[in-house]
């Protein structure tokens, strides 16, 4: 590959992971910074990571993450050839939040002026803070898509190799056309519109080029790690729960790569939209419910797979067992038992179809006392019982 045609690949990474991007030459000298309205690194923070790159070049063609003094880390990919050597460079980005007091304190451990605080503040502030679940997915992403070394190819190998980048470049959508198509997605996705499904699909499409049958279910598995962590991130941001999006997304991501089919990462995809739709359609519920209201709810999430009784919620909450029963049905529209059997039910619906778990199994997983007492719930919610509900929509294959 070309110096331009990894430049092309590292704008597409810019797009998809949202951080920024960047190339080093031999010297070594940063030669590509992408997107240009970024802030650069300041003068000394790229000399303190000049270490980085010359680590990275002992190891060609392996991808390493860093993490430096001042908070920050990086993807970094030596690409080594007899003609070339260039170090490729994904991030910075973050993996907490940075403040005042730590800049001030690297600042002083460093002996810089005070001055520099600002211009730090003012540079963190523009950087990705990712979850350690997204750092792995887009690891996992990366070591698929970068260049391995070239072993041996004919001219003509070469040429057609060529040809096919080329039909690769002209299928790029234009840089403000893909971020609207995702900015429309992500305004109904937060608003909980079923529209939001359409608007993935025209996402989607135009950050998705062509591809052999070799690399279809690849791709189609590295589009859905993209989505759950982008859908995991908008929700927490949201107000939806950290750790029950945080086991969402686990989950998702380690039964994905039991999928071997196209047609089942399709099917998973519909899966994880209309789940995360769900759960941030009661996010928003939640939060023009009262504090009491919302910290019940909260506390029922947290809870589901305990024996949950209106007496023990309130203990919980430190309210009298009537009056929390009586704003949450004023509120919410149901009595909290039923309000609970609706939560399980859906927990229920999602094991039902994407697992190969028992009844039994669940319903122990969600609370209940035995599998009958469940399949009466569930029937009485759904209007189907878990057998009938299983049969219709499993995506589960031994």
């Amino acid at each position: 590959m070309s110096n331009h045609e990894w430049i092309h690949l590292l704008k597409d990474c810019s797009l998809a992971f949202q951080m920024p991007v960047f190339m080093v030459n031999d010297q070594p000298k940063m030669i590509y910074h992408y997107p240009d309205h970024l802030m650069r690194p300041p003068q000394f923070v790229r000399d303190s990571n000049v270490q980085y790159v010359k680590e990275s070049k002992k190891h060609p063609f392996r991808l390493r993450m860093y993490s430096d003094e001042f908070m920050q880390s990086y993807f970094l990919y030596t690409i080594k050839r007899t003609d070339i050597e260039v170090v490729l460079g994904i991030g910075p980005f973050l993996s907490n939040q940075i403040g005042k007091k730590k800049v001030k304190a690297r600042v002083a451990g460093r002996g810089l002026a005070p001055d520099v605080e600002e211009t730090l503040l003012h540079y963190f502030d523009q950087l990705s803070v990712l979850s350690e679940n997204r750092i792995k997915a887009i690891e996992h992403l990366l070591v698929q898509i970068l260049p391995r070394p070239e072993l041996s190819s004919s001219f003509n190998e070469q040429a057609q190799m060529r040809r096919q980048l080329n039909d690769y470049s002209r299928t790029v959508p234009a840089y403000s056309e893909a971020v609207a198509a995702k900015e429309k997605f992500q305004q109904l996705f937060l608003s909980g519109s079923p529209e939001a499904v359409a608007a993935y699909a025209n996402y989607k499409k135009l950050l998705q080029p062509t591809h052999s049958d070799r690399d279809e279910i690849r791709s189609a598995k590295n589009q859905l790690i993209r989505l759950i962590t982008e859908l995991g991130n908008w929700s927490i941001e949201a107000g939806s729960q950290p750790d029950e999006i945080m086991s969402l997304n686990d989950f998702y991501l380690n039964y994905l790569e039991t999928r071997e089919t196209l047609g089942e990462v399709e099917e998973l995809e519909q899966n994880v939209l209309r789940s995360f739709l769900e759960r941030i359609g009661g996010t928003n519920e939640m939060l023009r419910s009262s504090p009491l209201v919302e910290r019940t709810k909260r506390y029922i999430f947290e809870n589901l797979g305990r024996h949950l009784t209106l007496k023990k919620i309130a203990d919980a909450m430190n309210v009298n067992p009537n009056y929390l029963s009586g704003i949450f049905a004023r509120e919410v529209g149901v009595a909290i038992t039923h309000f609970i059997n609706q939560q399980r039910i859906e927990e229920a619906k999602e094991l039902l179809s994407i697992t190969n778990y028992s009844l039994l199994e669940i319903s122990t997983l969600l609370g209940y006392n035995s599998q009958s007492y469940f399949t009466r719930v569930f029937k009485g919610v759904e209007g189907i019982g878990p057998k009938e509900f299983r049969k219709k929509y499993q995506t589960y294959e031994d």
